[in-house]
């Protein structure tokens, strides 16, 4: 059996690798000319981080994750922590699995590093499929046909395979974006952040950090109403007089970590 997995991103590596191990021979196909993830970060809970260490990847998480000991949720305005989420070894070995807190670039890396020679085909652009009872062919701007088993589109929020599946569809926006930022440790020595995971709540927003790429970089994603930030590409740069004017009022602490972010992202929120 042979499956064709349209996106080389998380997803269509994992389910790459996931069929591997089932013994299914898999082509994954990813537009891109390069894999060059998006700087975030992402935590994975035990029920993702179960699957990738079932993957063989448990060593390379623990080398390029970090395990926080617990998640604190924040007053925003006051910085009084109001609830605790232990993790640790308990959490772990009742959950089956840690909880890491990652650098998605870290995470792509390791996933697309264990995928044997020839699995990944980069720089195609899928255009359409057709199938029949006898399986299923894709194909691509190149004039590149692929013939599988079976088709996985892993192809993001405007997913041809989907639409191509489903029909036209517009996925409803939130109203609600994200400023996403990455910070280097040097330059927050002055503030208090341990390893655990920050999560400050408050009126209409909310502020979360936690350190990915093994402590050096704090991630910072900050969720706020729409009409404070149009813009809601994944790939567009926010401006820093917007997100100074979301956290005006806020905790001196959060206040501390906003004012070293230079290159601040906004992301969109769609159901």
């Amino acid at each position: 059996m042979k499956a064709i997995i349209i996106g080389g991103g998380i997803g269509g590596a994992t389910a790459a690798l996931s069929l591997l191990k089932r013994g299914i021979d898999v082509e994954v196909y990813e537009q891109a000319e390069q894999l060059t993830e998006i700087g975030a970060g992402l935590q994975l809970g035990a029920s993702a981080s179960r699957v990738l260490i079932g993957l063989g990847l448990g060593e390379e998480l623990d080398r390029l994750g970090l395990a926080p000991g617990q998640l604190e949720l924040i007053d925003l305005r006051t910085d009084r922590t109001f609830y605790t989420v232990p993790l640790g070894p308990e959490a772990t070995e009742r959950n089956g699995a840690p909880f890491y807190q990652m650098h998605r670039p870290d995470l792509l890396e390791i996933l697309v590093s264990a995928l044997p020679a020839g699995v990944l085909r980069l720089g195609e652009h899928a255009t359409g499929f057709e199938h029949d009872e006898n399986g299923v062919t894709a194909r691509f701007e190149s004039g590149r046909e692929a013939r599988g088993d079976m088709l996985i589109g892993a192809d993001g929020i405007h997913s041809m395979v989907r639409g191509s599946i489903l029909g036209e569809e517009r996925p409803e926006f939130s109203r609600i974006v994200a400023w996403r930022a990455l910070i280097p440790k040097d330059r927050l020595a002055h503030v208090d952040i341990p390893r655990d995971g920050l999560f400050w709540l408050g009126p209409n927003r909310s502020a979360v950090v936690y350190w990915v790429h093994g402590g050096e970089l704090l991630n910072f994603v900050g969720m706020v109403p729409s009409d404070e930030a149009e813009a809601e590409s994944w790939t567009e740069e926010g401006e820093i007089g917007a997100l100074h004017r979301s956290y005006a009022g806020c905790t001196p602490r959060v206040w501390s970590i906003v004012e070293q972010i230079d290159r601040p992202f906004i992301t969109g929120y769609y159901f």
